[in-house]
């Protein structure tokens, strides 16, 4: 079975991807294969609650690879809705989905890196900082804004009447 294959499924059917005993579901797709600064995520959800849902697809064994991958492009999602919304930004999940079993180390990992794994055989129910240079800080920076005017980000983004609120209550609490 090929990764477009569980893609295109998957992209068909939002609502059978559930996490923590069907808790966080996805609602429906963002995108697909959304560009990001770290890659191409292949499937960007909404959950049901609002929240996102990043997600990974292998075509074969899960492993720390596929981890860190996921984790790179929540991290990208975080930084885009950063630049959106100061104020309120989703929650944003992590999720692989791959072939066969899981070795133990790897549950591990995703446990500790709070990302979902599921499998085509069975689910398993699971529940980083990174360090840059200034001049990719602002490179990285620049691409975020650019992605955060995209469309699929619109529900996140504030009013001016929220915005302005935000802003300036910060400043009266601030002069105390």
């Amino acid at each position: 079975m090929d990764e477009k294959m569980v893609e295109d499924w998957l992209f068909e059917n939002p609502h059978d991807v559930k996490f923590l005993r069907g808790n966080v579901q996805v609602d429906y797709w963002l995108a697909r294969q959304l560009v990001v600064p770290s890659g191409r995520i292949d499937l960007l959800g909404r959950t049901t609650s609002g929240n996102i849902v990043v997600v990974e697809i292998k075509n074969k064994q899960i492993n720390s690879e596929a981890l860190a991958q996921v984790s790179r492009y929540k991290f990208d999602i975080r930084m885009i809705l950063e630049i959106l919304n100061p104020i309120r930004r989703p929650y944003c999940y992590k999720a692989v989905i791959g072939l066969g079993a899981i070795h133990n180390k790897v549950l591990y990992e995703a446990r500790a890196l709070h990302i979902f794994i599921k499998t085509f055989e069975y689910k398993v129910e699971l529940s980083g900082d990174w360090v840059f240079t200034d001049s990719s800080k602002i490179s990285m920076c620049e691409e975020y804004d650019s992605i955060s005017k995209n469309n699929i980000f619109s529900e996140w983004k504030p009013s001016q009447a929220e915005l302005e609120e935000f802003y300036y209550s910060d400043r009266d609490n601030a002069d105390g």
